[in-house]
């Protein structure tokens, strides 16, 4: 099985843990013999949602909806079982457990991608 942080990208090869789930550029899948491959985050490219009053149009909601299950499926695909965060929403956290897919919370102070991946692997 494998495993998931959301991450950032910094400068040309840099990447970083990003500090929201659902915000992170894209998804280092991490494989048991450490190496990695980045997935660009599918709910990236919905772009800005159009508020009307203080909810979403109904389109709007079901486009971010459709992203979401995009994204799940690219996790389950590549076999992730579980995943690492500095923070995630109640909904996408239900989401994801519902899908079977563990969400593990980062330790306050955790902002290194090496260092998240010893968690990680670690953690299994």
């Amino acid at each position: 099985m494998s495993l998931c942080i959301p991450v950032d990208y910094e400068f040309a090869d840099k990447i970083s843990v990003s500090k929201h789930f659902g915000r992170a550029d894209a998804f280092a899948i991490i494989r048991d013999d450490g190496t990695y491959e980045l997935y660009q985050n599918p709910l990236k490219t919905v772009g800005k949602l159009k508020i009307l009053g203080d909810s979403l149009t109904k389109k709007d909601e079901c486009r971010r909806y459709s992203k979401t299950g995009e994204l799940i499926d690219i996790l389950k695909k590549q076999g992730v079982n579980k995943i690492m965060v500095k923070r995630i929403g109640d909904r996408m956290k239900k989401f994801l457990l519902d899908e079977g897919i563990a969400v593990i919370e980062a330790p306050e102070g955790i902002a290194n991608f090496e260092e998240m991946i010893k968690l990680l692997t670690y953690t299994k």
